[in-house]
């Protein structure tokens, strides 16, 4: 079993489209809806009305460093719109893989 190991460094929910995420220490995860308070959750994000799921977001922690160190404009997690920030885990090999039979956890929770 190949395992990658990461962290999650901070969960950003908002209720409304226009507001920007903030930052909470925790947050209740409802499946095929999204974080509770959230709002894709909540069915008023930008994107609801599309067909394809968008429970939740996932960004690098590493390439918001990166973006800031290359073009010298200042972008946090809160900015890049995405609930989740992570470090240690390359999330596009995530995608590459995620229709096959590898389990995916984030903490307690496992994905198959």
């Amino acid at each position: 079993m190949n395992e990658t190991h990461g962290t999650l460094e901070g969960i950003y929910i908002t209720a409304t489209a226009a507001a920007l995420p903030q930052p909470v220490e925790r947050v209740g995860a409802i499946a095929g809806t999204g974080l509770a308070g959230d709002r894709y959750a909540l069915g008023c994000g930008t994107f609801s009305h599309k067909p394809a799921q968008r429970d939740v977001s996932l960004i690098e922690a590493e390439e918001l460093e990166r973006f800031v160190r290359e073009t010298g404009h200042p972008l946090d997690a809160a900015l890049s719109r995405r609930n989740l920030l992570t470090r240690g885990v390359r999330l596009n090999d995530l995608v590459l893989t995620c229709k096959s039979s590898h389990i995916y956890s984030l903490g307690s929770f496992v994905r198959h």
